[in-house]
């Protein structure tokens, strides 16, 4: 009986900027390794691969806060050349402390892979500051509040329409008001 090697294991990844060289709980299953804190929760998830090359990946999302902490270095990380067109041009044209507030606007949006909508909203409208991003990206992505009712002392007292519907009623044998 032959026995065949099924497990070769290489785990060369990082949980997180906010653990660094902590000690780590990984949990692995067929399709992800999920690393956990002393507390078994989940602080990142990383994809499995299976392959007999190892080739060193980086899963940038789990970094996107820190490095959008330090703009410069987000501006010439890897992860950068991943953003669609309109963000990237977009973020060479701002000045240093409207970036570092752009990039902490979309971190939020990135994790929750939405930059595609992100994109758009700069592809459309006129952006010059972050609070413009902002206000275009929540009118393209959120749902229109109903406007509220207002009434003053001058307001006209309004009836509710009741429809009548007693000949209906008779006609389809029920009972009349």
């Amino acid at each position: 009986m032959a026995t065949a090697l099924y497990a070769l294991i290489t785990i060369d990844m990082g949980a997180s900027p906010e653990y660094p060289e902590c000690e780590v709980w990984l949990e692995i299953g067929t399709s992800e390794i999920r690393v956990l804190n002393e507390n078994y929760e989940q602080i990142t998830v990383h994809k499995r691969k299976y392959r007999t090359e190892i080739m060193p990946q980086i899963d940038f999302e789990n970094y996107i806060g820190t490095l959008a902490r330090k703009p410069r270095a987000f501006l010439s990380s890897p992860y950068f050349a991943t953003l669609p067109p309109p963000v990237q041009e977009y973020l060479c044209t701002c000045k240093y402390p409207e970036l570092k507030k752009m990039l902490l606007a979309l971190v939020p949006i990135i994790r929750e892979g939405r930059i595609g909508d992100a994109s758009a909203v700069i592809e459309l409208a006129t952006i010059r500051t972050t609070d413009d991003f902002i206000v275009a990206y929540k009118a393209l992505t959120e749902d229109p509040k109903q406007t509220e009712s207002v009434t003053t002392s001058l307001t006209p007292k309004q009836q509710p329409y009741l429809p009548k519907l007693d000949q209906y009623s008779v006609l389809l044998g029920g009972i009349t008001r």
